[in-house]
């Protein structure tokens, strides 16, 4: 473990959100350390912002630059091993919001699959029809607590998905849409856990933790060494539980009030 996993980390979070840039036709600016785009919806999750990678100048000076024309929340990630504190201070000067920590999490395939206790009614299905992208995109809305209208207007472009190394998932329980996740699979030997969303009625039953463990399989089958997580407080005891490792930490900053 050490430096060039935490880069892999951070490398595979920043092209993910170019890929969603490119599967969403959302507007698009920097190359692969700065990120800017904004679909116009009312929420962070879907407004991604700058990737500082080691206190770089010339990517801290275009992202606090965005921040400062911009009227969106964005979302911003700090470097590895948590040393970016000149990114830190400048971000902080500029008026951005220090929203919280992410860690960045690991897994090695090599190590095998862990085994759950089966869901009885669950059914987790690779999203391959327009109708299962609409149901993607409502359990978005629902399970974030935002407008059910959003969720389907972010994911509407079922027909960029095709050339996408993006895997998306739904879980059914009864053919009800009751979570969503999906997987990142770039070129390299490591690949991106991304997007997990369960309704709220239907948490604390282990969906959560079942869809992590079909995207590792899904990992290891494709031939994958690592598979990486980028987590909040309450992920990240889940991957943990999982024998996920924690690498690096990564900061959160943004607009509190837009």
């Amino acid at each position: 473990m050490g430096n060039s996993q935490a880069n892999s980390i951070n490398q595979n979070l920043t092209q993910w959100a170019t890929c969603m840039a490119s599967l969403n036709n959302c507007h698009l600016q920097g190359d692969a350390s700065l990120l800017w785009y904004n679909t116009n919806l009312p929420h962070p999750m879907y407004n991604f912002g700058c990737n500082v990678a080691n206190d770089n100048p010339a990517d801290l000076k275009a992202c606090i630059e965005s921040f400062q024309k911009s009227q969106s929340p964005f979302y911003f990630s700090n470097g590895v091993w948590h040393e970016g504190k000149r990114t830190s201070e400048q971000l902080r000067n500029s008026g951005a919001d220090f929203i919280g920590l992410i860690d960045g999490m690991l897994y090695d395939l090599d190590k095998g699959i862990p085994k759950l206790e089966e869901h009885p009614d669950l059914k987790i299905g690779v999203v391959e029809t327009e109708a299962q992208y609409k149901d993607f995109g409502q359990v978005t809305s629902l399970a974030s607590g935002q407008d059910e209208s959003i969720g389907p207007k972010f994911f509407s472009k079922f027909e960029n998905l095709k050339n996408a190394p993006l895997t998306l998932l739904v879980s059914y329980i009864e053919d009800k849409p009751v979570g969503c996740s999906m997987i990142y699979t770039p070129e390299g030997d490591t690949a991106g856990n991304y997007w997990a969303w369960v309704l709220p009625e239907y948490r604390k039953q282990g969906i959560n933790s079942a869809m992590v463990v079909k995207r590792m399989q899904m990992a290891k089958d494709a031939g994958y060494k690592y598979l990486v997580a980028q987590c909040m407080d309450t992920s990240t005891r889940l991957y943990s539980r999982l024998s996920f490792e924690k690498i690096c930490e990564l900061d959160m900053y943004g607009k509190v009030s837009y």
